[in-house]
């Protein structure tokens, strides 16, 4: 199992983003983010972390592919870089400067796409050794997901005056505006076929789709400010948590919610194994001690990761965690 964060000095930030969790075989895929100075950290699946030679910048989002061999990472404000020796060493990839905000992966990491926050979407189908603007509108995008097979893809806008789900079903070489009600979009999740998606909405509800993003239904989830959503391969179990409140969880697809036993916390970011069973989520607060890590422990109250994060330590993570009702 191979492992992947980023960590940087400063308050603020994206946090815990995953290779889609759908294309992964090592359980987890995280990404932690803060302001400048960041850097990315690499660990085999054990108590160790080690950091990687990527320069240090505002890096944002990170994808791998399911061996963990091929990485991809985006700084905010810069360029994209990819690694195809696990994070050994990175390469600046021919990607524009921009807003980059997120990025995601297909199973073998040959097909990327990543989002620039007031730009548009980009392409690459070598690993990131290449890459090309797509047709999509230029755009405030915040989170993108794709299948395993990197085929279909889907990427939401956020914006308070509404906006709006996109989707593509030919590794984003054209976009289609979905039917999805224009809104506050903030994360997406998708399974491992792209046919089930789920995406959140800043102050609203979460919404769902079973067929590749052609038609949308509302969930039975509260009205609150979801701020990101993770799914399992087959769609099935979802989690997603509220900014300023707590972690929601669903083994329906979507069609109910249960709230986890997760402190109330500025979650910013959650990321799922394939199978659902492991779940990650980060803290970002005002004060750098209170940032943190959690995951889901075997229905225990044991905390199993880091509560304190600072600028130089990264995670432990320990394997006892499973999908249920306790965070720690």
């Amino acid at each position: 199992y191979v492992c992947y964060a980023i960590a940087s000095n400063g308050v603020g930030g994206n946090a815990c983003s995953a290779a889609s969790a759908v294309t992964t075989v090592a359980p987890w895929r995280l990404a932690a983010g803060y302001e400048n100075n960041g850097r990315i950290w690499i660990s085999a699946y054990d108590a160790s972390w080690t950091e990687a030679s990527a320069p240090r910048a505002d890096w944002y989002s990170i994808a791998s592919s399911s061996d963990g061999s091929k990485l991809a990472a985006v700084i905010r404000f810069d360029r994209i870089w990819r690694s195809t020796d696990s994070g050994a060493s990175w390469t600046e990839a021919s990607a524009p400067q921009a807003e980059w905000i997120s990025i995601a992966s297909s199973s073998d990491g040959s097909k990327l796409a990543a989002v620039a926050y007031g730009g548009g979407i980009w392409r690459s189908t070598d690993s990131g050794a290449s890459w090309t603007k797509t047709s999509a509108p230029k755009t405030l995008w915040h989170s993108i997901a794709s299948s395993s097979d990197g085929s279909k893809l889907a990427a939401v806008e956020a914006a308070l005056t509404g906006a709006s789900i996109w989707r593509s079903t030919d590794s984003g070489a054209s976009w289609t505006e979905t039917s999805a009600p224009r809104a506050d979009w903030r994360s997406i999740a998708s399974s491992s076929d792209g046919s089930k998606l789920a995406a959140v909405i800043l102050g609203d509800r979460i919404w769902r789709s079973t067929d590749s993003g052609a038609s949308w239904t509302e969930a039975y989830a509260p009205r609150a400010d979801w701020w990101s959503i993770a799914s399992s391969s087959d769609g099935s179990k979802l989690a997603a948590v509220i900014s300023g409140d707590r972690i929601w969880r669903s083994t329906d697809s979507g069609a109910s919610w249960t709230e986890a036993y997760a402190p109330q916390a500025l979650w910013q970011s959650i990321a799922s194994s394939s199978d659902g069973s492991k779940l990650a989520a980060v803290i970002a607060e005002m004060a750098l001690e209170e940032h943190g890590l959690w995951c889901v422990v075997d229905q225990r109250p044991d905390r199993s990761l880091s509560s304190v994060l600072d600028v130089n330590r990264v995670f432990r993570v320990i394997e006892s965690c499973s999908y249920g009702g306790n965070f720690s």
